[in-house]
């Protein structure tokens, strides 16, 4: 509480690895995220799934690694933002460029090298429940998640797609938007806006 260093840890390969979101968990520990490009090298044991994937790592209260897994498919897939779920489990939320394969299943929208948001919902073990893909055919990158009070979730970040994909909302501006999705608590799209 006094900023007083306790202890520090480093967790990689031979590649990449970039955190981008830490959620405390129940038990005491973390569950850390970002994305990474190394394969099993390093200290990094969880096999690579293309150009870059999803990365968690959970770690308990001293740092020390319990467990990790790779989300996503074989193009560039990157975590930002992780929410607890009402079941004990977690929202992973991030953008995507990866059409189905690896363990990615929903759908690439965006064209090209473009991304769509991609969110994952997992058990307390790292186990995916499902995962749904939201975009259009332009880009739409995912910055940012918050739970809703009804159990759902708020999805943002911008987008460059018109209506196209599962995207219905129409672009405001010649660049981007900020693009908001809310989900509900059975993770079924219910509203889309452009702002």
């Amino acid at each position: 509480s006094n900023g007083a260093k306790l202890w520090e840890r480093t967790f990689g390969g031979a590649g990449s690895d970039d955190l981008r979101a830490i959620q405390p968990t129940v038990d005491g520990g973390f569950l850390l995220g970002g994305a990474s490009d190394s394969d099993t090298n390093g200290n990094k044991t969880a096999a690579s799934l293309g150009g870059g994937d999803f990365w968690l790592a959970k770690i308990d209260a001293n740092g020390t690694k319990l467990w990790e897994r790779t989300y996503g498919g074989s193009g560039g897939d990157t975590l930002k933002a992780i929410q607890a779920s009402r079941d004990g489990g977690f929202l992973l939320g991030g953008d995507s460029s990866s059409a189905p394969s690896g363990n990615k299943t929903s759908p690439l929208f965006s064209a090209g090298s473009d991304s769509d948001y991609w969110v994952v919902g997992i058990d307390a073990a790292g186990n995916i429940l499902w995962d749904k893909s939201f975009g259009g055919t332009g880009p739409d990158y995912l910055f940012t998640t918050q739970p809703t009070v009804e159990g759902g979730y708020l999805l943002g970040g911008y987008s460059k797609s018109g209506i196209s994909g599962n995207k219905t909302s129409v672009i405001k501006e010649n660049w981007a938007d900020f693009w908001v999705v809310k989900i509900d608590g059975s993770f079924i799209k219910f509203l889309y806006n452009a702002y």
